[in-house]
């Protein structure tokens, strides 16, 4: 359907005809009149708003059709008078025009259909740092199908690729499956990487991180309600995973591997856990809570269980290096690279010379040389 708008242009005396060609409520319109560049009008609201911004005169004579506004018309489409439609213009609306925002949402939409042939739904999680951008908007369709503003176009291109309105049929079939697990297992704890339901498994993951938001955040920042999290709670999900044995081990291993040793320090600041795993592994090892097969894969990368012992041992390896550096044992009382090794070669004098080093101590100490009486102090180290 066409609609011819006759329009006068301030300041000019000649008639520019706007044709409008409107199809289900949007339309493309074209000026035609010698020379006149094509101009391009997506609704019939913007036909009033142009005639507004160009102080068109309200009295130019108009044909109004498939619910278009006459120019005449005193109020315009939206219901707002004409003065106030012509103040809004002419501060400068921040409104992006309706082609932009047409490009702009396909350019999401096919950025969702993407995402559907990758992971097979189109459930993107806000919280997924590679699509946190998708997801908002994800979100934000959900929300305007449940105001009504979405239009039935969109709504079409979006239930064409399966895409879910009410998120909480995708969360509820996710508990379904929950359920069923622990029902066949006696437990909660789905691996991460679940192969025989990986979904599953990211799932428990994301209501942990949803969990978290819950706590800091609120809920209006998070997927999780207070029901959810109530019904979570009542088959035993479990909020907070400890890593397990095999990962600190392996966090030890490494450990060993760039030290030379497992004495990992209590306040070890690159891995502050695994220092306080050291330290209770060897409590638990005096309790005789460790398994044997721990205790065998501890004492296999030769893992100290007295502290004292293993501290003693460190200071004894320091000195060794010290000799093969400088050709002595005799470590000056204030050694600024190791001002620890310096008071622990004197205290040995001390111990040594009072009864309280242990033969074993002090045939370790011979072997490499150790001077238990000293007049002066090296010059030089």
């Amino acid at each position: 359907m066409a609609t011819q708008f006759i329009i006068r242009s301030q300041g000019q005396n000649r008639p520019l005809n706007l044709k409008v060609m409107l199809s289900d409520g949007i339309g493309v319109s074209k000026l035609f009149e010698g020379g006149i560049p094509v101009l391009e009008v997506f609704d019939a609201h913007a036909v009033i708003e142009l005639i507004v911004r160009h102080n068109i005169p309200a009295d130019a004579p108009t044909t109004a059709a498939s619910g278009a506004a006459s120019v005449g018309d005193k109020t315009h489409p939206s219901g707002a008078s004409k003065s106030k439609s012509r103040r809004k213009a002419a501060r400068g609306s921040p409104r992006k025009p309706k082609f932009k925002r047409d490009s702009n949402w396909m350019a999401q939409f096919n950025e969702l259909v993407t995402y559907k042939n990758k992971f097979g739904h189109c459930n993107v999680r806000v919280d997924d740092e590679a699509n946190s951008k998708l997801g908002y908007w994800v979100q934000r369709q959900r929300r305007e199908y449940k105001d009504q503003n979405l239009s039935e176009d969109r709504i079409a291109k979006l239930n064409e690729i399966g895409f879910v309105w009410a998120c909480r049929e995708s969360w509820e079939t996710r508990f379904k499956e929950f359920v069923e697990y622990k029902r066949e297992f006696g437990h909660c704890h789905i691996p991460l990487r679940y192969k025989p339901n990986p979904e599953l498994g990211k799932w428990v993951n994301h209501q942990r991180g949803a969990y978290r938001k819950y706590k800091n955040e609120g809920e209006e920042h998070s997927t999780l309600t207070q029901d959810r999290i109530d019904r979570l709670n009542a088959i035993g999900f479990i909020w907070k995973v400890e890593p397990t044995w095999s990962t600190r081990f392996s966090e030890l291993v490494e450990y060993k591997r760039e030290h030379g040793d497992c004495n990992v320090p209590s306040k070890y600041k690159p891995n502050p856990k695994l220092g306080t795993w050291v330290y209770r592994h060897r409590t638990e090892f005096k309790k005789g809570n460790l398994s044997q097969e721990q205790i065998k894969k501890l004492n296999d990368i030769g893992f100290s269980w007295n502290v004292h012992e293993s501290a003693w041992m460190l200071r004894y390896s320091e000195l060794m290096l010290y000799k093969k550096e400088f050709g002595h044992c005799i470590v000056p009382q204030h050694y600024e690279p190791n001002p620890s090794l310096a008071e622990w070669v004197l205290a040995q004098r001390k111990h040594c010379k009072a009864g309280h080093l242990s033969e074993a101590r002090i045939a370790k100490l011979n072997e490499i040389g150790f001077t238990w009486e000293i007049r002066s102090s090296p010059k030089g180290s």
